[in-house]
């Protein structure tokens, strides 16, 4: 028999590979914006000829800052955005979870690049968390359903 239940957009880890230690600080996004891919007409050529190419939306990671540790993927993003030299992590992973805790459906992004990042506002005026956006591009997507 089938599951037909619906998957909460609420549930859901961010994993990331190739940044050492950043299981405990990099977790926690509040959300997970702009996943998404469209074809590109090649141009001109004759029907036969053309080869769709893809562009990839950036995601938007968005999370409050901690005091407690230095985050690994901040430093990374930085550091590229900086135009130090930084290898492409090889894959983020996003899974979205079910009742028990488990990736129902997961998508995996590969050779990641950082494209920006931005803190939130600071202002006496509103008693909100500090927040920033990790902002990541990458070259591939796939779609996985159940654990990676």
């Amino acid at each position: 028999m089938s599951d037909n239940r619906f998957l909460p957009a609420f549930h859901f880890t961010v994993q990331f590979t190739g940044l050492a230690n950043n299981a405990a600080t990099d977790g926690g996004f509040e959300s997970v914006t702009g996943l998404g891919v469209t074809a590109i007409n090649p141009g001109t050529a004759e029907a036969g000829d053309k080869k769709l190419a893809a562009q990839f939306n950036p995601i938007v990671l968005k999370r409050a800052i901690s005091q407690q540790q230095p985050s690994p993927l901040r430093q990374w993003v930085l550091h590229n955005l900086n135009g130090q030299a930084t290898a492409p992590l090889p894959e983020v992973l996003i899974q979205v979870l079910n009742e028990v805790h488990q990736p129902a459906i997961t998508f995996r992004l590969t050779h990641v690049t950082a494209a920006g990042w931005q803190l939130g506002p600071l202002t006496t005026q509103q008693g909100e968390l500090l927040m920033e956006e990790i902002v990541l591009q990458y070259r591939s997507i796939e779609i996985v359903n159940g654990e990676t």
